[in-house]
């Protein structure tokens, strides 16, 4: 069975730290973002899913 993680503000400063260091321990990462075009520093991640949600 695979390690998932959802993670919110995954983009911000302290949330790429944590997806990083989750994602190095194998986990697969769902990350909710609000804006797709700051993921940019995800393109190589394989075992991470990208979900867009909008605050209201």
């Amino acid at each position: 069975m695979s390690r998932q993680i959802l993670a919110t503000g995954a983009t911000g400063t302290v949330g790429r730290e944590v997806v990083r260091l989750f994602y190095d321990e194998g986990y697969h990462i769902k990350a909710a973002v609000r804006n797709l075009k700051n993921i940019a520093v995800y393109h190589r991640l394989s075992r991470m899913l990208v979900i867009q949600h909008k605050v209201s």
